[in-house]
């Protein structure tokens, strides 16, 4: 692929091997089913956003452990124009094995249901982060995960770059709040410019919708912070300081073949427009844009070239 000489968007976070089988129909417990098909892919939730932001046109880099003997992921990287050239990797053994995700896809519907297994990857740590030259990029994306003390660390590195340099120097940061298990993340809110919160986490926080999510968290948020909320169906909805909710319906495809990563994919794209330029509730349709089309191919190859319909959510911003 093309590559830039642009500053970078970094997406710090996990990548997994996904083993993925799609079948018919949901199979049932104790059975022998045939799969309809199976394929691997490069997996890991910062990964798959690195890979919708690389195939939307970006100058992008991802930074988080591998595993030696697992170069078919690196390759992979290569394959989309992802840099990952600094990213740690730790020597394989009988705990250590590379992170797999195995997935089952429905045919029926489109869902996918995952069983992961981090198989003791060490997480990334401000030692290996402490690396890069901040100077080479303009945003910074967090996928929130156990290591949230090195995370705290990392975006505080990043705090103390931006009271230092010029204004048009200076790095955006963006926060993946996704998942329930890790309510410690929550006092890393009032850190970054830009929240990605799940429906899975605002719904364990008691939210019935994607507008309560918005104005709920943007209470935890810095002033100036932009909460942005992905409903699955039902769309997404953003909030920054005292302005309204902003909201956009989903982009439905014909038909829904594959909903593996869209998430991912929403937060890839919703970045990308906004480091394009793009207002918030801009942003966030072409997100949905994207995602949308996403779920109505298998993989996510088929985005590549959606960043030509970025000024037509331009023009309709309000």
């Amino acid at each position: 692929m093309e590559q830039h000489t642009s500053r970078r968007v970094l997406c710090v976070g996990l990548c997994c091997a996904d083993i993925i089988n799609v079948c018919d129909h949901y199979p049932k417990e104790d059975t022998d089913q045939r799969s309809a098909d199976y394929y691997w892919q490069r997996g890991g939730n910062a990964s798959n956003s690195s890979s919708a932001l690389a195939l939307l046109g970006a100058n992008v880099e991802f930074l988080g452990t591998l595993v030696r003997g697992r170069e078919f992921l690196t390759d992979d990287f290569a394959a989309y124009g992802i840099h990952a050239d600094q990213c740690p990797v730790s020597e394989e053994s009988p705990d250590v094995k590379g992170a797999v995700a195995v997935i089952v896809i429905n045919r029926q519907n489109g869902s996918r249901t995952i069983m992961a297994a981090i198989n003791h990857v060490p997480e990334l740590k401000m030692e290996h982060f402490q690396n890069i030259q901040l100077h080479n990029y303009k945003w910074i994306h967090f996928e929130g995960r156990q290591n949230i003390d090195e995370i705290e660390k990392m975006i505080q590195r990043v705090q103390e770059y931006n009271t230092s340099c010029n204004t048009d120097q200076r790095i955006s940061t963006s926060l993946e709040f996704e998942k329930p298990r890790l309510p410690g993340l929550g006092r890393l809110l009032d850190q970054v410019d830009y929240v990605f919160v799940s429906k899975d986490l605002a719904v364990s926080r008691g939210y019935q919708n994607k507008e309560e999510a918005a104005r709920g968290f943007m209470h935890s948020c810095r002033p100036g912070g932009t909460v942005i909320c992905a409903w699955g169906d039902d769309g997404a909805a953003a909030k920054t300081g005292s302005d309204d909710v902003i909201t956009s319906l989903v982009y439905s495809p014909k038909t829904v073949v594959d909903t593996l990563a869209a998430g991912d994919t929403f937060n890839g794209a919703t970045i990308f427009a906004l480091s394009s330029g793009l207002d918030v509730g801009g942003a966030i349709r072409f997100g949905c844009m994207v995602a949308g089309t996403k779920c109505g191919m298998v993989g996510n190859k088929g985005i590549k070239g959606l960043q030509n319909q970025l000024d037509s959510f331009r023009t309709h911003q309000k």
